[in-house]
């Protein structure tokens, strides 16, 4: 499984980190967000899992990969540091499943699908700081994350709700790819 591999990496590469504001994420909210929906009413739940149902019929399964690391949405004022995450076996899998799943809940978004893989930065969130001091990656590059692959066989919905302590996720629907 990909998280295992960059749980062990993360041991050793968050000591390259300035002690300084970086808040770990716990490895059991790692994910790879494909489209951030808002706030939702309880009535338009479940329309947007009919819809992503639709998605996911047409959504063959895929292969995912982990390389590299960088911060959003800057270096200078850093918030979030991330390592990335690549769809491949196609190349644009995740760019466009991501593509898809931002349609179900906007229907009216009208732009190229084609234009859309190159603009998506498939991560996957590893600390949070509050983005007050550079931050300069060479100490990181040490620790150069692993190339993980691994088959995408299901994306999952979830609710989530900050929290003092950080984010809580709340499985509402799991969605399986077709083989």
């Amino acid at each position: 499984m990909v998280l295992t591999p960059l749980r062990d990496w993360w041991k050793s590469a968050r000591t390259a980190l300035p002690q300084l504001g970086w808040r770990p994420i716990p490895s059991e909210n790692w994910h790879v967000t494909l489209a951030f929906y808002g706030e939702l009413g309880s009535g338009e739940i479940p329309k947007l899992c009919a819809r992503l149902g639709r998605v996911i019929d047409e959504s063959p399964r895929f292969t995912i990969e982990t390389r590299g690391i960088g911060v959003f949405p800057r270096q200078d004022r850093p918030r979030t540091f991330w390592v990335g995450a690549f769809g491949t076996e196609p190349p644009q899998a995740l760019a466009g499943l991501a593509y898809r799943c931002r349609q179900a809940i906007d229907e009216k978004l009208r732009r190229d699908p084609r234009e859309f893989p190159q603009t998506f930065k498939g991560h996957i969130s590893l600390a949070r700081s509050s983005g007050r001091h550079a931050l300069d990656l060479t100490p990181l590059s040490r620790y150069p994350p692993p190339n993980v692959r691994e088959q995408v066989e299901a994306i999952s919905l979830y609710a989530s709700q900050l929290t003092g302590q950080g984010s809580r996720y709340t499985l509402i629907e799991r969605f399986w790819l077709k083989g």
